[in-house]
């Protein structure tokens, strides 16, 4: 399994789950750049640390918030 494009990404992240349709496309560009590297496993997990960070905090926070924690990885190409 090949990981997704940039394309490919813009396109099927919106869909994942209904909370990544109100991201800005640029947001999406930069965590899979920065993060996930178009692994779907990843922006799974990213989309559960979301939703546990939305349920532990009562009040609300900006989009971002629960993405501070996360350490950007460099993501080695796939031959």
């Amino acid at each position: 399994m090949y990981p997704l494009t940039p394309a490919e990404t813009l396109t099927a992240i919106p869909t994942l789950h209904p909370a990544w349709e109100r991201i800005a496309p640029e947001t999406i560009s930069k965590l899979d750049a920065t993060w996930a590297g178009g692994n779907l496993r990843r922006w799974a997990a990213l989309t559960h640390r979301l939703f546990t960070h939305q349920r532990r905090t009562p009040q609300p926070t900006t989009p971002a918030a629960p993405l501070r924690p996360l350490q950007p990885t460099r993501v080695a190409p796939t031959p």
